[in-house]
């Protein structure tokens, strides 16, 4: 993994106004970063965001903080991994509205993008051409509860899971029976 030094951690210019930003530097130069720049910058990065552990806890309060607008303004001439990330972080914290916006500046054939080490290990988000290896703690734990039913499923329920055609008479019997 690429070390994060300072300057590596601000992908913008930090002598001048950041782009998006709609409040001048303040008085001491430093320029002041926006909740648009933050999530941007995240998805531009990934590496460079020590835990994403936690992004469950400020990475929905940021996305809410800002507007489509501002976000597209931040991510506008990024490239096509970072906005792909982005997107996917805001459809999966319900701004469907970032993502409508940005879709005009996404490619037509996304490339495969990583969330985390560059491996096809994680989820992947086949309409983002996406390998999530960094999920929150939070999103695992909810995964897991959502669909605990399925590694306690009887002998009968995992034949039907399993949608095998030599099963397939005897699901159908069994289906049958449960709606009568």
């Amino acid at each position: 993994m690429q070390a994060c030094t300072l300057h590596a951690r601000l992908p913008w210019s930090s002598s001048s106004n950041l782009v998006g930003s709609q409040r001048p530097p303040a008085p001491d130069g430093l320029p002041i970063w926006q909740p648009a720049t933050i999530v941007v910058a995240a998805a531009n990065r990934p590496e460079c965001q020590d835990n994403w552990g936690n992004a469950d806890d400020w990475l929905p309060e940021t996305l809410r903080a800002t507007t489509s607008t501002d976000v597209v303004a931040e991510a506008t001439g990024r490239g096509a991994a970072t906005l792909t990330r982005l997107g996917y972080l805001a459809e999966r914290f319900g701004r469907h509205d970032i993502v409508e916006a940005l879709r005009p500046l996404l490619p037509e054939q996304l490339p495969v993008t990583f969330l985390g080490p560059r491996q096809p290990r994680g989820h992947w988000v086949r309409h983002w051409k996406l390998y999530g290896s960094v999920e929150p703690r939070r999103w695992l734990a909810a995964v897991r509860d959502r669909y605990a039913f399925v590694v306690e499923l009887d002998e009968v329920e995992a034949r039907a899971a399993r949608c095998n055609p030599a099963d397939r008479w005897e699901v159908q019997q069994l289906t049958d029976a449960l709606s009568t």
